[in-house]
């Protein structure tokens, strides 16, 4: 066998593996994102143990809930970067500083307020012998909603 097959075979092979990796690491059902993205949805039906209709209406009060939230976190991320801007002006403006922060506060209480309606939502789809449950899980929400934190050494 010449160099030139050679090498021509192992670049085949290590593109193929390659492309196999990332297809498998990427694309597999069950990603470690999907899991963690639908852990609190769940809990929530396992919790409350929700029949196949609220289901369905519960999925669709997740799905308005995360687009209410990426807007307000889209606008959030604008206000921060426009207010971390302000650090390379020559001359700070505590007006303009202020006023972005005021905004950034007013945003950051909108999406509070968001949560909290969206469990309001939530109870309103329990039935009066899950509302018990409701209340139990509404003690620990601020747990299981929280972010995953990145796992340390």
């Amino acid at each position: 066998m010449s160099k030139e097959k050679f090498y021509l075979l192992l670049i085949s092979g290590l593109l193929l593996s390659n492309i196999a990796l990332i297809v498998f690491a990427f694309l597999k059902p069950g990603h470690k994102h999907d899991r963690d993205h639908d852990r609190p949805r769940n809990i929530v039906i396992e919790r409350l143990e929700l029949d196949p209709q609220q289901i369905q209406k519960y999925d669709v009060l997740i799905h308005d809930h995360r687009k209410k939230i990426k807007e307000s976190d889209k606008q959030i991320h604008r206000l921060k970067n426009e207010l971390y801007q302000l650090l390379a002006d020559s001359v700070l403006s505590e007006e303009k500083k202020n006023s972005l922060i005021q905004m950034i506060h007013q945003n950051q209480e909108e999406v509070e307020h968001t949560h909290f309606l969206h469990f309001l939502d939530i109870k309103a789809l329990c039935k009066p012998e899950q509302i018990p449950e409701f209340n139990k899980l509404a003690k620990e929400i601020s747990n299981i909603f929280a972010p995953p934190q990145p796992h340390r050494k």
